[in-house]
């Protein structure tokens, strides 16, 4: 029996959901509607704000077939690329659900 609250959600993200870019190891750049948790994302210090790799996502696996630890999400909201640090199927097994880190940069 399908959960109409599944299909709720796709619906929802693809209406209102982040707008992300994800690249896949090997693959091409697509843009598509996440949620995204930038609870984690800046840490004010007053004067200034610094940045932290706490970011967590979740994605349409129709959206994303097959996800690694390789693959590259940039985010416009932070200007920041991620990769994955973690990564596991929600309840529905319909979405990923993500933990990102910032991608070093040199």
């Amino acid at each position: 029996m399908t959960d109409v609250f599944d299909d709720l959600d796709s619906i929802t993200m693809a209406t209102i959901g982040d707008p992300i870019d994800y690249t896949p190891t090997g693959g091409a750049l697509a843009s598509i509607k996440a949620w995204v948790d930038h609870s984690g994302d800046t840490i004010s210090f007053g004067f200034t704000e610094g940045i932290t790799a706490n970011v967590v996502i979740q994605v349409n696996k129709t959206d994303v077939p097959t996800a690694t630890k390789q693959d590259l999400i940039y985010l416009p909201r932070t200007g920041l690329s991620y990769n994955p640090t973690e990564i596991l199927t929600d309840r529905s097994g319909r979405m990923w659900n993500m933990a990102l880190g910032r991608v070093a940069t040199v």
